[in-house]
């Protein structure tokens, strides 16, 4: 594959600083999920996660933009900056959700289908059509995904199926919202910097959980008993989700970092690799007992996915491809797909 070969030049030609940041990439997506679920696990609601990992992400992105004299201006497109992190916040809370329900094998796998919701939203919202190539990849994502749902066992595994498919969408949502944003408004700072898109889609989105959190929870919530039930004390279970909150900022930063130095097809490769880097360690750290079956399942999820992204890359930088994505850089519609 053509992006592998551009991995495999800039990882050996001297370029430790990449190494070191796909690492840190990869390291703190690993914890980000394994202290995701962890602290479902013991008790803390989804939504209570979610709030919490968007509280520190905008206050570490708030220290970021302030140590580096960067413009916190929205700018222009303010509505599509907040339709972005509509979609982005609800996205999020349904995958906290769904891993609450399910291991987190189950629930990545599943998330490896989200070109899948991508091309039918593209075709449906924006009545915008993909080559034959593109829509055929999408058979072996569906076939991995549908092998390994239908071996996965144990309790309410359907629930997180429904819950991972809605968050699927809702990223795809906000990858479609957040290209109309670099594409109709370019001059705006947070079409020009993914950091400043990143605070202001964690602020702005935090602004959307927050009254969620408190009309469900209420004056329980503020008096910390919703998490009282937690096997953990209840301040080393917020000191872990804190911890997993930076993980989530760190690794979604890192992700952007990557994704300027090498090509999109590259980084492709690099996101379906951290895909796997994070089902191997999950199984073996929760000890899960995974079936023949489920491993066939996730093998052909992830090798679909590899081929999506080959035709998909091919197909835009040779032109082809119709409608919303013609002419635009194939590095802005991989920048989309990070979580």
């Amino acid at each position: 594959m053509g992006g592998s070969g551009v991995c495999d030049r800039a990882l050996h030609h001297g370029h430790r600083p990449l190494a070191s940041m796909v690492a840190l990439w990869w390291g703190s997506a690993v914890l980000a999920v394994i202290t995701s679920k962890v602290c479902l696990s013991r008790g803390m609601q989804p939504m209570h996660l979610s709030l919490i990992q968007f509280s520190v992400a905008t206050a570490l992105l708030w220290l970021v933009l302030r140590l580096r004299h960067n413009s916190q201006e929205i700018g222009a497109g303010s509505k599509l900056v907040r339709n972005v992190a509509a979609t982005y916040a609800a996205a999020f809370m349904l995958t906290n959700l769904a891993f609450s329900l399910s291991s987190t094998p189950f629930v990545e796998t599943i998330k490896a289908g989200e070109p899948v919701s991508t091309c039918l939203l593209a075709a449906l919202w924006l009545r915008e059509v993909d080559s034959l190539a593109t829509y055929l990849t999408l058979l072996p994502i569906v076939a991995g995904v549908a092998l390994a749902s239908y071996s996965a066992h144990g309790a309410h595994s359907g629930h997180a199926f429904v819950a991972t498919v809605a968050s699927n969408i809702g990223f795809s949502a906000r990858a479609v919202l957040a290209k109309r944003l670099k594409k109709e408004h370019p001059e705006s700072p947070c079409a020009k910097s993914d950091i400043v898109l990143f605070y202001h889609v964690s602020r702005i989105g935090l602004c959307f959980i927050a009254p969620v959190v408190l009309t469900h929870d209420g004056y329980c919530w503020l008096m910390g008993a919703a998490i009282s039930t937690s096997k953990l004390p209840t301040s080393s279970l917020v000191g872990l989700a804190c911890l997993n909150g930076i993980c989530f900022a760190i690794y979604n930063c890192t992700s952007f970092a990557v994704l300027s130095r090498v090509s999109a097809n590259s980084h492709a490769v690099f996101n379906l690799l951290r895909r796997v880097v994070i089902i191997s360690t999950s199984t073996i750290f929760f000890s899960l007992d995974v079936s023949l079956w489920n491993i066939c399942g996730i093998a052909i999820a992830l090798a679909g996915g590899l081929l999506y992204a080959k035709v998909k890359f091919a197909t835009n930088s040779r032109g082809r491809n119709l409608g919303f994505y013609a002419g635009l850089r194939t590095s802005d519609v991989d920048k989309l797909r990070i979580v």
